[in-house]
């Protein structure tokens, strides 16, 4: 399986032999527990849709994660993006979110130097 669709449901975590997952729509899941992706699925994710769920973090193996939309996730924890899983997004959506912070690498050079300054 390559998607997974549960929005709305009431997943609390995926199983660790989903390996193959490119894809995942958790929005308005409201159970999810704090490990609700397994290292072992999360390898190969590109896209993480999780509108409106309760999302506090994600593990550091999702090096291909390139789409994130965590709009109106208000449990993200402050480490919620872990660098290894930041390098290789393209665009993230977190309005009506708990961001507070992104890991400063993630962030192009120029930007980090005007923060810096």
């Amino acid at each position: 399986m390559e998607e997974l669709g549960a929005p709305n449901s009431s997943l609390v975590r995926l199983p660790p032999s989903m390996r193959r997952l490119r894809e995942v729509y958790v929005d308005g899941c409201t159970s999810l527990a704090q490990d609700w992706l397994p290292e072992s699925s999360a390898g190969n994710i590109e896209l993480l849709y999780a509108f409106n769920s309760s999302l506090v973090r994600l593990p550091p193996s999702m090096t291909r994660l390139m789409n994130v939309e965590v709009q109106g996730c208000t449990s993200l924890a402050d480490d919620w993006l872990p660098q290894s899983s930041a390098e290789s997004i393209e665009m993230l959506c977190a309005p009506e979110s708990s961001l507070v912070h992104l890991p400063v690498d993630w962030l192009p050079e120029s930007i980090t130097e005007r923060l810096s300054e």
